[in-house]
């Protein structure tokens, strides 16, 4: 309801008013013949879990919860940052493409691309090394006790593993979608989903959940990958090659930011003494310090695109207005 309001809000101030009407058009046919498959192409991510849900009745009776409550911690910064990002720079991206500037396009694709990994690399190191408070903090009530926690750890750490990746898939099949091609990310999503069968069958009973989560992480990997690679292909500049330094410097930030982080969560869960004040503590000291560790590094090291993920972390996915050379703020 609310992801309907809060456009339908914004609309009606920029001037425009519902109306229905069962006329048709041929902008509207042509809306009908792009949106159909890129439906399917974005669906995936949600086809998968599905897959992998269905699949864990066959493993553990705790199975689907766990999956589940992983999934949906892994969801939160995917829908907060990625989506945001991703939402925000596809208008201009399509704006580039119909216009037929080359070098504009390929220029605010890197910046996505470089924001979006500029958050969520350190979002998944920090999921991954703090995973027990988390399911601690807010999911270990009732008859979800300390021992389905446990096992809910491992799966949550594979899944972290799988954001900076889905992240990638995303923003690539937007770039795809802005060029009006939406047929491309359909058919590797089919192979991504197939890959993703055979995984889960061949990993789920040696590894359990931890298999399952396994092959949503080799699918996405497989996914990622190859949208990324046919895009690149399609247009000069998008390669994720051209954005490899600043990623080396977000790989050395957060390896330093996982070091703190595991040096200082046994001494705090020492004095947290245990239960969800001691998780509390934990995730109230380190999820915020973890953070200041990570952007002050990579503010020292002059990483493209600190500015535009400071602001977007402070406003915790609200409306944010990129301010590089590449895109300045009017443009939004």
């Amino acid at each position: 309801f609310l992801q309907l309001v809060v456009p339908f809000g914004a609309l009606m101030r920029e001037g425009w008013r519902p109306a229905f009407s069962l006329k048709g058009s041929p902008r509207l046919r042509e809306i009908y013949r792009l949106m159909l498959p890129g439906l399917a192409g974005t669906a995936i991510f949600q086809v998968n879990v599905v897959l992998s849900r269905t699949l864990a009745f066959g493993v553990d009776e705790a199975g689907v919860a766990v999956l589940y409550l992983a999934n949906r911690l892994m969801e939160f910064p995917l829908g907060i940052f990625t989506i945001a990002v991703a939402t925000v720079i596809f208008p201009l991206l399509s704006r580039h493409a119909i216009r037929g500037e080359r070098e504009e396009y390929a220029a605010v694709y890197r910046q996505g691309l470089r924001l979006i990994l500029l958050i969520t690399l350190p979002a998944a190191a920090g999921i991954c090394v703090l995973s027990g408070p988390i399911l601690g903090l807010f999911f270990q009530w009732g008859a979800f006790g300390a021992e389905e926690t446990a096992m809910t750890v491992p799966v949550l750490a594979v899944f972290a593993l799988t954001l900076p990746l889905y992240s990638i898939a995303t923003f690539a099949t937007r770039g795809f979608h802005s060029l009006k091609n939406t047929a491309t990310p359909v058919r590797i999503a089919g192979w991504s989903f197939l890959v993703n069968l055979g995984f889960s069958l061949a990993l789920m009973n040696p590894f359990g959940m931890v298999g399952l989560a396994l092959a949503n992480l080799i699918s996405i990997l497989f996914q990622s990958y190859f949208l990324q690679w046919r895009l690149a292909r399609t247009r000069r500049g998008l390669r994720i090659g051209g954005i490899l330094p600043d990623v080396a410097k977000m790989a050395l930030a957060m390896g330093v930011m996982v070091a703190v982080l595991a040096m200082a969560l046994g001494p705090l869960q020492s004095i947290g003494g245990g239960g969800k004040s001691g998780d509390l503590l934990v995730l109230g000291t380190l999820v915020p310090g973890g953070m200041a560790v990570y952007l002050g590094l990579v503010w020292l090291m002059r990483v493209e695109g600190r500015q535009e993920a400071g602001q977007l972390v402070r406003r915790l996915g609200g409306r944010f207005l990129p301010r590089s050379k590449m895109v300045s703020s009017d443009q939004f």
